[in-house]
């Protein structure tokens, strides 16, 4: 029988929140910064980095409806691997994924293809193992003190991300690869902290006082926003390495200029952490679109600007609306998948693959564009107002889509 029947305990949050730190600074310094990585150690140009993107996306994707059906089937065949295993070894694999480039690199072999693989290989781990890990979160806990699990998840692995950008910045002009190896070393690390977490996360206990009405009406309207606002990540990822360039931005200051947006959820997250007069209400989910909207458009209008201080103080304010947009959005949207979803592993496999959605799309739109131009077809100066409408449709049409279909399932 699963523990998760018997003992309805959540597993310890400390020992959930280290590993989701430890781990969050891996896949932050590749999910983020394996553009930077690929730029600096193989001088990828910009079709190049959006087509990185779209591998990640249709890796990443796939791997995250696998999640449920997985534990499921190792559950009904009476398996010895539980999901505190199945964790250790996805987390092991991410490891030996990560080692690849710097190996092929140190034996002085070609190793520019091998980031392609990684791209692949690593998203599909990680496509594993965040519904695993936030089903350990939400397991056991309802109303309040799931909220604050979910605030306290939130702030660790975005605070992590920073951390991973801040390091990558120093190894990029000299031995860009060498970041592999840390987040090689950080899994490994990992490993020992899921050693005391539960075979199997708790059964979730659903908060009754809250409405099924109201609950799916919010948990759609985020459902929206979510894989729209990773849409919008996705064509930052690729394009910041080429156009800070452009700005003239040192390249050891470049991720630590782009974690401006990765830091500016840290605080926005903490308040809705602190304060749940959120719950429940519309306002934030929109505000939150609005900011990330602005931002976006700021931060591809910014290398734009002629003057060097102004385009990069348009840069800096671009990337503060649009991380705290990213932080309501993304906090609004985990937790209402978490509350409505029963905290069960399928509701966060759906949370995923929607920020998977995000990340073969955004990237997808800016490879469109990119090769477009690369065969003549559209002039390089229109390749920023081409990139922000097409952005713009496309992440309007995106929202039309999910939301015909979410009123399918009613």
């Amino acid at each position: 029988m699963p523990e998760s029947a018997s003992n309805p305990t959540p597993a310890p949050l400390g020992f959930v929140l280290a590993v989701t730190f430890t781990l969050s600074i891996g896949t932050g310094a590749l999910t983020h910064g394996l553009y930077f990585l690929a730029e600096a150690s193989c001088q990828f140009n910009r079709t190049n980095l959006f087509a990185l993107g779209v591998v990640f996306g249709a890796a990443y994707i796939p791997a995250t409806r696998f999640a449920g059906p997985l534990v499921r089937l190792m559950e009904r065949s009476s398996t010895i691997i539980s999901p505190r295993m199945l964790l250790i070894g996805i987390t092991l694999t991410g490891a030996l994924l990560s080692l690849i480039p710097p190996v092929l690199a140190l034996l002085r072999v070609q190793s520019c293809w091998a980031l392609w693989l990684l791209a692949a290989g690593y998203a599909a781990i990680t496509g594993l193992l965040w519904p695993i890990v936030e089903w350990y979160i939400s397991g056991g806990r309802t109303g309040r003190q799931l909220r604050s699990a979910v605030g306290q998840f939130n702030i660790a692995w975005t605070s992590a991300v920073v951390l991973a950008f801040w390091l990558i910045g120093p190894t990029l002009e000299a031995r860009p690869l060498d970041a592999l190896v840390g987040v090689a070393g950080l899994h490994a690390l990992a490993v020992l902290l899921i050693l005391p977490m539960p075979t199997h996360p708790a059964r979730h206990r659903p908060e009754s006082h809250t409405s099924h009405h109201a609950r799916r009406g919010l948990l759609v309207s985020a459902r929206i926003l979510l894989p729209t606002s990773y849409m919008l990540a996705g064509v930052l990822g690729p394009f910041f390495p080429v156009a800070l360039t452009s700005m003239n931005i040192n390249l050891a200051w470049q991720t630590v200029l782009v974690s401006v947006w990765m830091t500016s959820r840290i605080p926005t997250m903490l308040l809705l952490q602190r304060w749940h007069g959120w719950h429940g209400k519309v306002w934030p989910v929109a505000l939150g679109g609005s900011m990330l909207a602005a931002g976006f458009i700021g931060c591809i209008i910014a290398p734009a600007v002629p003057n060097h201080a102004a385009g990069l103080a348009v840069m800096i304010v671009a990337l503060t609306l649009f991380g705290s947009g990213m932080g309501v959005v993304y906090t609004a949207a985990i937790y209402y998948a978490m509350e409505f979803g029963h905290g069960q592993i399928d509701s966060n496999a759906t949370h995923e693959s929607l920020v998977g959605l995000g990340y073969i799309l955004g990237p997808g739109v800016g490879l469109a564009i990119s090769l477009t131009i690369s065969v003549d077809l559209l002039d390089e100066r229109y390749f920023l107002v081409t990139l922000i409408l097409a952005t713009l449709v496309a992440a309007g049409g995106l929202a039309m889509l999910l939301l015909a279909s979410e009123k399918t399932k009613q």
